[in-house]
C-alpha cells in the first residue's frame, strides 16, 4: 500500500511538474488565451508529454498489483502446506493414542491390560501374553515409522520448535521402548527402527 501510495504521488507530481514548466516558458506575464487553437497546442504538448509518463506509472502499477497477487498466492499456499503437514502429524499422532489404548489378555486371571500401560513403562511386558503383545508391536512399529516421517516433514517445512519438540520427545520414546523389545518383532524391526532414528535426527541436525 506504501508503494502504491509513492507510485501515485510521483504521478501527480509529474502533472504538476510538466504543467508549471509549460507555463514558466511560455505563458508568464500572458494573459489567459480566448483563442482556441492555443488551447489545442497546449492540450497537444501537454498529452504529448504527460501521456507516456503516465502510462509507465500505470505499467508499474500493474506489475505491482501483479506481484503482490502472486505474493499473496504463495503465501496462501505455504499456509495451506503448513496446515496439511500439521494434520499429517496430528493424525499420526492420534493413530498411535488410539492404538495405545488396545487391551491385551493378562497372564493372569480374566484381566486385560491396555498396550500404553505397557510402552510407557507402568506394566511390564511379562504381563502380558506375549504372541499378543508382539502382534500389536508390530503395528505400533508401522504407527511410529509413520510418526517420524510426518515429523520430520514438519520441522524441515514448518517449526523447528514447540510443537516439534514435542512430538520429538513423543517418537523417541516410542523407538526407546520398541528397540528394547526388538527380538519380539523380527528381523525387520532394527531396520525400521534404525530408519525412525535417521528421519528424527536429520530432522533434528537441520
Amino acid at each position: 500500500m506504501k508503494k502504491l501510495l509513492i507510485i501515485s504521488l510521483f504521478g501527480l507530481l509529474a502533472l504538476t511538474i510538466f504543467a508549471g514548466a509549460f507555463y514558466f516558458y511560455v505563458g508568464v506575464g500572458k494573459s489567459i488565451s480566448p483563442n482556441g487553437a492555443d488551447w489545442s497546442d497546449f492540450g497537444g504538448f501537454y498529452g504529448g508529454v504527460v501521456g507516456p509518463i503516465l502510462s509507465f506509472i500505470s505499467i508499474i502499477l500493474l506489475v505491482y498489483t501483479i506481484n503482490q497477487q502472486s505474493e499473496a498466492n504463495a503465501h496462501t499456499s505455504a499456509e495451506t502446506t503448513k496446515l496439511d503437514m500439521f494434520r499429517y502429524m496430528s493424525g499420526s499422532e492420534q493413530e498411535i493414542e488410539s492404538w495405545l489404548k488396545t487391551e491385551l489378555a493378562s497372564n493372569q486371571g480374566s484381566n486385560e491390560v491396555q498396550l500404553g500401560l505397557i510402552v510407557w513403562g507402568v506394566v511390564k511386558p511379562s504381563y502380558v501374553n506375549q504372541q499378543e503383545l508382539g502382534a500389536c508391536l508390530e503395528r505400533l512399529l508401522k504407527l511410529t515409522r509413520a510418526y517420524c516421517s510426518s515429523i520430520a516433514l514438519y520441522e524441515a517445512n514448518v517449526d523447528p520448535y514447540f510443537i516439534y519438540k514435542q512430538h520429538y520427545s513423543k517418537a523417541t520414546e516410542l523407538i526407546g521402548f520398541l528397540k528394547q523389545h526388538a527380538a519380539i518383532l523380527g528381523q525387520m524391526a532394527e531396520p525400521s527402527l534404525a530408519m525412525c532414528e535417521h528421519l528424527l535426527n536429520e530432522a533434528n541436525n537441520a
